[in-house]
């Protein structure tokens, strides 16, 4: 039996549906958890195998077109999380992608958790390209047209920067990574959803109160 369930202040209930939400199951024993109050738009869950686990947090942001694809894998999104389009890959067994809180994702994004098809040593036919986790820490932003490949780790409050492609593992927090691959271009950083010109009104206003 495959379960669709609503979280409600630590109360589970099983749901028909999810509102905004196109889901397709295509095996057994499969769970997906939202939290109640969440709004999606525009998105789509495609669920093939066996024993996947998605779990998306409570967010008061909107998450618009976000397409899952799950096969015996794991997703979990924290709080907070708001998303303009997203195609996250979780095609091979055992793939995993976790997301922490207040993650703020653009549009045109890809996390790759799987390679999709495999690659080969030509002599001795041992697969290369295994499934490898791809974790996001909290307060991260992912600019438009960001490719997350298997293997990728960004830290907390850290920006990756527009049409850049993360293939390695980022330990360090407060950091912008762009280019292609990612690299480091910008330490000692933070960033607010607010835009620019309110930030700034925001801190004076602030420091003129203390």
């Amino acid at each position: 039996m495959n379960i669709i369930q609503e979280s409600d202040n630590n109360r589970i209930s099983p749901v028909e549906r999810i509102d905004g939400v196109a889901i397709s199951f295509a095996g057994d024993n499969n769970v997906i958890t939202f939290s109640k109050g969440t709004k999606f738009s525009g998105c789509r869950f495609t669920i093939s195998g066996n024993n996947s686990r998605i779990t998306i947090g409570a967010s008061k942001y909107g998450i618009y077109n976000l397409q899952v694809y799950a096969t015996h894998s794991q997703l979990v999104i924290g709080n907070d999380f708001s998303c303009w389009g997203c195609d996250m890959r979780l095609h091979e067994p055992n793939s995993e992608i976790s997301i922490g809180n207040d993650c703020m994702f653009s549009s045109e994004i890809a996390l790759y958790a799987t390679d999709v098809h495999a690659i080969y040593d030509d002599e001795t036919k041992t697969v290369l390209n295994f499934s490898k986790p791809i974790r996001i820490g909290n307060h991260v932003w992912v600019g438009r047209r960001v490719g997350i490949l298997k293997g990728s780790e960004i830290n907390d409050n850290s920006i990756v920067g527009f049409g850049s492609v993360v293939n390695r593992k980022f330990t360090e927090s407060n950091v912008c990574i762009a280019g292609v691959p990612a690299q480091i271009v910008k330490s000692g950083i933070n960033w607010d959803r607010r835009n620019p010109y309110n930030y700034d009104l925001f801190v004076k206003s602030r420091d003129k109160a203390q």
